[in-house]
């Protein structure tokens, strides 16, 4: 009975240390995705930043156009709101003018680098690669993770069985944050849907 007892201590032992450790597994190549994922949102950052610096005069005529348009239209209100304030006739009168400012033309867009699209399109491929080997390093850390549960539970229940000198409290314990935080499917699939649902960096 002896050998048994230590027996289930070391299966349950060996099984707790391989669950968390792919737990961790895990979370790293979580992690690691959202690092590329950031790194690329960060070089079309930096790219958009470029080009916001390099077009500033461009802005700045812009601006300037669009504030002259403003003060067009704000001149006709005030002739508006003058005739309707004092002459009502004249003021239905100039209501079919068709009063149209000019337009401002439109900012050409600038075209995307060819380095630049191919750095972002990089990023995109790398992490399309990484999210498949997680899903391929899950299938394989699936059937180790199943054969550590049996090994954690299976040697939890002889303790609970058959340790009659021992804490049957503790194993009891171990036995429910078994189920929930490292068998139960909750953290796990909450994980893989993460993976699932995170979209592909820029530049695709």
């Amino acid at each position: 009975m002896s050998r048994l007892i230590v027996f289930a201590k070391l299966a349950a032992l060996f099984g707790l240390v391989v669950l968390v450790s792919s737990t961790y597994f895990l979370r790293r190549e979580v992690l690691d995705l959202a690092h590329l994922q950031f790194t690329a949102e960060l070089a079309q950052a930096e790219h958009q930043l470029t080009q916001l610096h390099e077009s500033h005069d461009d802005r700045v005529a812009h601006y300037e156009a669009e504030l002259k348009n403003y003060e067009l239209q704000k001149q006709h209100y005030d002739t508006m709101l003058e005739l309707y304030r004092t002459d009502y006739f004249s003021y239905a009168q100039r209501l079919e003018d068709d009063f149209v400012p000019p337009s401002l033309p439109y900012a050409p867009v600038a075209p995307q680098a060819p380095e630049v699209a191919e750095e972002l399109f990089a990023y995109n491929t790398e992490f399309r690669a990484r999210k498949l080997q997680y899903f391929t390093s899950v299938r394989s850390l699936n059937v180790v993770s199943w054969i550590a549960a049996i090994s954690l539970v299976g040697g939890l229940c002889i303790l609970i069985l058959f340790d009659e000198k021992g804490p049957r409290w503790l194993y009891f314990a171990a036995l429910g944050m078994s189920f929930t935080f490292l068998i139960g499917p909750a953290f796990h699939s909450m994980l893989t849907g993460a993976v699932g649902l995170m979209p592909g960096p820029p530049g695709f």
